[in-house]
């Protein structure tokens, strides 16, 4: 939908409306699908939906209805419309599947039943006390680390804290206790707690708890933060000590592998398994082809503990040291050598910590249960810019999902130098697929291998690879895309992105450009013209992880505060910026980013007048993709002519380049029906080419998506 918030769109723009969106049909439903092939029994989700401008008016409730009747359901509104409506809302609720089983659930007013189950959050001076009536916590200082254990299914039990340590320069140094904690959701099916501080060396750390009403489970977001001054920081070794949560010493555990084996066995004096890299795993016998799937298990006389870490293998190198006290489990482990992590960049590991039982093995976020709006819904609700309806768009949603299948694979099987010297006589270190704690989320370029930019270069989600991969995921609701999703929004948020520059602290907030090692400093700093924050907003509104939102805050402040130093360069300088501040004008509501994003607009026009680089420059297609999102919120009748201008020219000189047509596509949505720039964009749709690696398939991706939502809708 195309809202009009400062009331500067001309006449000919086509709106629209409340009026013309088709409420009852299609329906407001979720599927749910179970992947693994496993039971699962109050399992539970936590999904974002797009709502229809005036659907849910602020102070009313929504529900879920399901076959077996009305479900306990948290709703919390993430984003609004300008009359106060909800335009994305979160539900958290729980839901009983049979392996491969999907289920339909249909979003309905009103309140729906209380849970008999919860989950309540307390204050206890300085911390704080989950109690999910399956498992008790006590989170935050007084804990001893970030938290520990108190009772499960209601006994009392004497557990060690849950607590972080860190190795560089050959000393270990612990996680200080919070400086911070901020309760971010009170139930009453789901808690989430973030704690903030600092591990001794100074590099910054952000845990996220939740915690799920009647189940032994808490899923951990561990975020670590370069804080140092150092251009890079050598890791040696960054960890997890997961205590055993039960009275008694574990006999036994499981490590299970990919395709099911279980390494696992009588504990004896302990036990340790390495993914040494994305295709060797170290166990018992020695280093050996495989792959680790995450799940790890120890059991005793009194309880049962697991642990669920969805990227074990693609994150290495990584290992779990079990012994009869608990698991220990290394983000980084010391078989490769330091890691080196640049300043001001950050790395999200995520794990799930499972109590009292085996049977939810597997069941992480993203790991067996796939929640997705309807489709349908999603492109008719005009919450989501660019979703297209597959029912309408059947083709090119099947053609942006087969260069999906080419793009995994691509990711699992080039090569690249991670050696990052390409000097004659430089050494090498090749590697397969693009893996790696550092690298995964992301798609190096292939083939560039030479001097330029120290070697292979790693495309930063070039053309926005996480918005791409959420507008696929909001078309078909696959499991595998939801997957990727995950790993290129949390790379981009985290290592693509400057948290800390003691040199230029006026860039924190700001994304790096394309680098051969993500966030290397030494060819440049910032670059306005390789900058994009749509998937992040996406992505937050599709999960409500609120790093992912704050990342795309900072990079439209930076963008902000970038207008006072005068903008200068090729087309797209002026382009990326409008788009992402239109961008993020629509997802927040925030004036300011409207009005920096017509500034940037009006003065690209300027700078680039038209119809002189049409044909010569394709860069050009980026400044009038980033004016029509501008004029789209208001940004006047200048921006128009200039666009009508642009598109006249492209159709006249016949351009083949598909990136010149996303601006001409918007010219035919203010035409209205079926005129020579919508026939125009529509064909070059047509003809894209999604290729098999990472950016054809983002440009292609994203350049369709525009043009068949703008003459869709």
């Amino acid at each position: 939908m195309v809202d009009v918030r400062a009331g500067a769109l001309t006449a000919g723009l086509l709106l629209l409306t409340l009026a013309s969106i088709s409420i009852a049909a299609p329906a407001p439903r979720l599927t749910l699908t179970e992947d693994a092939g496993v039971a699962r029994v109050a399992a539970p989700v936590t999904i974002g939906v797009p709502l229809p401008k005036g659907w849910l008016r602020a102070g009313e409730s929504a529900h879920l209805e399901g076959s077996s009747g009305a479900l306990p359901t948290q709703q919390r509104v993430l984003g609004q419309w300008p009359d106060g409506s909800a335009r994305w809302l979160l539900l958290d609720f729980q839901a009983d599947l049979e392996g491969r089983q999907r289920r339909e659930f249909e979003l309905q007013r009103g309140a729906g039943p209380a849970s008999s189950r919860k989950v309540s959050v307390q204050a206890r001076g300085d911390d704080v006390e989950i109690d999910t009536g399956a498992v008790r916590l006590l989170v935050g200082r007084g804990s001893g680390g970030f938290f520990r254990v108190l009772s499960l299914a209601g006994k009392g039990v004497q557990a060690e804290p849950v607590r972080g340590e860190m190795t560089s320069g050959g000393r270990a140094w612990s996680a200080e206790p919070p400086a911070e904690m901020v309760v971010e959701e009170r139930g009453p099916l789901r808690v989430a707690v973030t704690l903030r501080g600092r591990y001794g060396n100074g590099f910054g750390y952000d845990v996220r708890l939740e915690a799920y009403a009647g189940l032994g489970r808490v899923r951990v977001l561990h975020t670590f933060v370069n804080g140092l001054s150092a251009a890079t920081t050598s890791l040696e070794r960054i960890r997890l000590h997961l205590p055993a949560p039960g009275e008694g010493k574990a006999a036994q555990w499981s490590a299970l592998a990919v395709g099911g084996e279980d390494l696992g066995g009588e504990l004896g004096k302990g036990a340790r398994v390495t993914q040494v890299d994305a295709h060797t795993l170290a166990a018992a016998g020695g280093p050996r082809p495989g792959r680790l799937s995450g799940w790890f298990e120890l059991r005793g006389p009194a309880f049962r503990m697991g642990v669920d870490a969805p990227f074990f293998w693609q994150e290495f190198p990584q290992a779990m040291e079990a012994s009869a006290s608990g698991l220990t489990y290394d983000l980084w482990a010391d078989v490769a050598g330091p890691a080196p992590v640049g300043v001001g960049a950050a790395k999200t590991h995520e794990l799930l910590l499972v109590y009292g039982g085996g049977a939810e093995r597997g069941l992480g976020p993203g790991r067996g249960v796939t929640a997705a709006p309807n489709p349908a819904w999603v492109a008719a609700s005009g919450a989501l810019w660019n979703a297209v309806d597959p029912g309408r768009e059947q083709r090119f949603v099947a053609e942006v999902a087969a260069a999906f299948s080419r793009y995994t694979l691509s990711v699992d099987s080039e090569g690249w130098d991670e050696a990052g010297a390409c000097a004659p006589g430089g050494r090498e270190v090749r590697r397969k697929g693009f893996y790696g704690m550092l690298n995964w989320g992301d798609w190096n370029f292939r083939g560039y291998h030479d001097t330029t930019k120290d070697c292979d270069a790693w495309g930063n989600q070039e053309y926005d690879l996480t918005q791409v991969l959420a507008l696929l995921f909001a078309a078909d609701g696959r499991a595998d895309v939801r997957e990727f999703l995950t790993a290129s929004a949390r790379h981009y948020a985290e290592v693509d992105r400057i948290h800390h520059q003691p040199d230029h602290p006026e860039w924190v907030g700001m994304n790096h450009p394309k680098n051969p090692q993500h966030f290397t400093f030494e060819f440049g700093g910032v670059d306005l013209g390789h900058t994009w924050l749509e998937g992040l907003f996406t992505y937050h509104f599709l999960t409500g992880e609120p790093r992912a939102r704050a990342a795309a805050v900072g990079i439209a402040d930076y963008l902000v505060r970038r207008l006072g130093r005068g903008i200068k360069g090729n087309p797209r300088q002026f382009g990326w910026p409008a788009l992402a501040l239109a961008a993020a004008y629509e997802a927040t509501g925030e004036a300011r980013y409207r009005d920096a994003a017509i500034e940037y607009a009006q003065l690209g026009i300027r700078a680039h007048p038209v119809p002189g680089k049409v044909g010569k420059d394709w860069k050009l297609g980026i400044l009038a993709e980033g004016v029509s999102y501008v004029h789209a919120v208001g940004g006047g009748a200048a921006l128009e002519t200039w666009l009508r201008t642009y598109a006249a020219t492209v159709l006249e000189r016949r351009l083949k380049d598909v990136r010149y047509y996303p601006g001409v596509a918007y010219v035919g949505r203010l035409e209205k029906g079926d005129s020579p720039h919508a026939r125009a964009a529509r064909a070059a749709a047509g003809r894209i080419v999604f290729g098999d690696w990472g950016k054809p398939f983002t440009i292609g991706g994203r350049v369709g998506f525009r043009i068949l939502w703008l003459l869709d809708s």
